[in-house]
């Protein structure tokens, strides 16, 4: 998977951070896919362990995050 980096100044921006840098709110709720899945559904979803714990070592209330069935990324 290609990562696109923008760099201005200094810092490096992914894509998320610029959006979030510019209130681009529609495209900052993209990483909750059309199932109100989140990037830990999707990470549980396809075992990708390192990923699971960077994105709970960041906020654990993750966990808790319902999809538009209802279910955690504990149900997964």
């Amino acid at each position: 998977m290609a990562i696109q980096l923008y760099i201005f100044r200094t810092a490096i921006y992914l894509p998320l951070h610029l959006a979030a840098k510019n209130g681009w709110y529609d495209i900052v709720k993209m990483p909750v896919n059309n199932n109100g899945d989140t990037a830990l559904h999707i990470a549980v979803e396809r075992g990708h362990c390192e990923v699971v714990e960077l994105l709970l070592s960041h906020d654990p209330t993750t966990s808790s995050c319902t999809n538009n069935k209802g279910d955690t990324a504990l149900h997964i």
